[in-house]
């Protein structure tokens, strides 16, 4: 019964706020609603763009609600919104939203940037929120709506606050809104016009977020830096369709293994652009040698990892050798190299199979190939013979067999004809009777 009562105070009070709010226009009922169900009660959200702008150009034109009556927050710049039953709203909302029980902290310097830095940590109490925050501030939040990135702008950071990384509980524009789907969500969105070129997101738990969206980030950019965001395996589909890449970074996650996935075939264009590679500090044990089948690779970063193999072919060392830069760990003193010659590249040691060494496995491997051939052929042929031979005794004996009864048949007819002969004779020279 309380919480009914509280409702309806709460709808009496955005409905006198929304009359009062100099807007030009009433908001009516959905939107009402709207500002009752957009965020839960306890919830710190950033909003990194005026939400009705992103309306505008996505849902809008759908809504059937006077959601262009809703006043906008902030002046448009981004903000930090917290809704609460028990706390006093601070002021700094419009009035629509402060009669909702939403506070709001204007966040300054974002509006006429070209690169955007966000560091975040996960709320640890509920308390009065700040009216404004400076640029870089650390921000408290249980969640952050999709990020829509003006078309002016260049980057955007986005850095964990911490020891462990951080939790991004993204939310799409139109949660409040109940037509829509706003399962699994975009991190960034960018238009058609977007000069974004580079994210950066550095201790922010992404082991699962990539997994969950296909479009996560935008695939028009050029830098991507993904560093301490405990990934252990990417998506083959997370890493399809860049057209203009150049740089990869994906330091200091848990990369496990022979990692194969970063390939040519993770690019749409043709030759693919890029340039620089830096997995270090993960847990991998080979040398991803696909990586060098990426014609425009000049640097590569592999330095802590669990590689333990430095023995690598002749053209694998040529690649290596011929990048711009190339790091990794040196081979360990009692690492040998039986089967190759130590050649160094970049300061560190490889053990490179020479030719020679190449050609006697490749004919010690056509050797046997062509043995195990021969065996197979030879096989054959004897097992041919047998069911030759088989089959030539089988019908011997079948011809045998029906000469024997063809015989005895003819004898036994025989005999019975003798038999009869003989006792027509005794008949014919007994005397007749009188």
């Amino acid at each position: 019964m309380l919480r009914l009562v509280s409702a309806l105070a709460l709808t009496a009070a955005v409905a006198r706020a929304a009359s009062s709010s100099g807007s030009g226009s009433e908001i009516d009922d959905q939107v009402k609603a709207w500002l009752q169900n957009y965020m839960e009660d306890g919830e710190t959200r950033l909003f990194p763009n005026d939400i009705k702008s992103v309306w505008g150009s996505t849902i809008g034109s759908s809504l059937t609600a006077n959601w262009k009556a809703l006043p906008v927050v902030c002046d448009g710049k981004p903000s930090v919104q917290t809704k609460s039953s028990t706390l006093t709203a601070n002021g700094g909302c419009p009035d629509v939203y402060t009669a909702a029980g939403v506070s709001c902290t204007c966040l300054e310097g974002y509006d006429n940037a070209t690169e955007w830095e966000f560091y975040v940590q996960p709320r640890q109490e509920l308390s009065a929120q700040p009216l404004t925050l400076e640029f870089g501030a650390t921000l408290g939040l249980t969640s952050l709506v999709t990020i829509v990135a003006p078309d002016d702008l260049t980057s955007i950071k986005i850095v964990g606050v911490g020891d462990d990384a951080v939790a991004l509980n993204v939310t799409a524009e139109a949660t409040g809104w109940d037509a829509y789907d706003t399962s699994n969500p975009s991190l960034i969105d960018v238009g058609t016009a977007s000069a974004l070129e580079k994210i950066t997101l550095e201790n922010v738990d992404l082991n699962s977020a990539l997994d969950d969206s296909t479009d996560y980030i935008p695939l028009a950019i050029e830098n991507l830096t993904l560093r301490y965001t405990n990934i252990s395996q990417m998506p083959s589909t997370f890493l399809q369709g860049f057209a203009s890449l150049e740089y990869l970074d994906l330091s200091h996650n848990k990369l496990q293994g022979t990692y194969s996935r970063i390939t040519s075939q993770m690019c749409t264009a043709n030759p693919c652009p890029l340039k620089s590679i830096n997995v270090s500090n993960n847990a991998l044990t080979q040398i991803p040698y696909r990586v060098f089948y990426l014609n425009q690779l000049n640097s590569l970063y592999l330095e802590n990892n669990a590689i333990q193999n430095w023995t690598v072919s002749s053209d694998l060392y040529e690649s290596i050798a011929g990048l711009t830069n190339f790091n990794m760990d040196l081979p360990t003193d009692t690492y040998s190299c039986d089967d190759g010659t130590w050649m160094a590249a970049h300061g560190i040691n490889f053990c490179v199979l020479n030719s020679t060494t190449a050609a006697t496995s490749s004919d010690s491997s056509s050797s046997s190939n062509s043995y195990l051939i021969y065996v197979i052929v030879a096989a054959c042929v004897v097992v041919c013979v047998l069911i030759f031979v088989f089959i030539r005794q089988r019908r011997a004996y079948n011809r045998r067999k029906e000469r024997d009864e063809s015989i005895m048949a003819r004898s036994s007819v025989n005999y019975g004809g003798v038999v009869s002969m003989d006792s027509s004779s005794s008949n014919s020279s007994r005397p007749m009777s009188l």
